[in-house]
């Protein structure tokens, strides 16, 4: 197994699948109705599909030849496009034009000592989250695959904008923030920057459907998110 660490469908091909997240729960319901839940991810997974949509022979050609170059066994990176930045709430800023709405003080950092999401005057390493709140609902989403170009990840601590390689550094491979110095005790750092998953095709068998001499249907293609380096 290898790892490809650059996206290998282009951006324009993969508009188009259906995508989302999801989610592993051990739910039982009794005879009295009381339900009782286990949940067994902490993270949600990602599962992305190409079934069933209409491609140009060149680009139904493009999707065979990396399903071919990396078969089953290795991963390589995807941007979701359903959800692959910092932004919130507005559907519409997360396509291409929502790069422009990228801010420093998109979403928090947690501290990797002490799990909170503020300074300690002593940790440098922060692990950059994507942060859902609903009401008293709230979920962290690690983000370990941020972009590190276009654009380039804002950072802030308590709302001023940082310098990358002065102040800190990302990690592309684990989305470890690294500070020069420490946040200071209580200080928010915050960060904004668009992000890819680590994926790996799930279908064992490529199935396409040649319904005209230029329309080409690819069915039952399924990417499905991996954790880990």
């Amino acid at each position: 197994m290898a790892h490809h660490n650059f996206e290998l469908l282009p951006r324009n091909i993969a508009y188009g699948y259906s995508a989302g997240p999801e989610t592993l729960a051990d739910v039982v319901t009794t005879t009295s109705g009381h339900r009782h839940t286990n949940q067994i991810w902490d993270q949600y997974l990602r599962r992305l599909t190409l079934s069933a949509n209409s491609r140009s022979p060149i680009n139904a050609g493009i999707i065979l030849a990396v399903y071919e170059a990396v078969g089953i066994t290795d991963t390589f990176l995807q941007r979701d496009h359903g959800d692959w930045n910092t932004t919130d709430g507005d559907m519409r800023l997360r396509a291409d034009a929502g790069e422009g709405a990228i801010t420093k003080d998109d979403q928090p950092m947690q501290n990797t000592v002490d799990l909170t999401e503020v300074g300690d005057a002593s940790t440098t390493t922060f692990q950059l989250l994507k942060k859902r709140i609903k009401n008293t609902a709230t979920h962290s989403r690690l983000i370990v695959k941020p972009q590190l170009t276009s654009p380039v990840p804002l950072v802030a601590l308590d709302g001023v904008l940082q310098t990358l390689t002065v102040d800190y550094t990302i990690s592309a491979i684990t989305g470890l923030c690294e500070f020069v110095v420490a946040p200071g005790v209580g200080v928010v750092p915050t960060w904004g920057a668009s992000f890819l998953i680590k994926v790996a095709f799930s279908t064992s068998r490529f199935r396409q459907q040649v319904s005209a001499i230029d329309i080409h249907q690819i069915l039952s293609l399924d990417l499905t998110e991996v954790r880990g380096v």
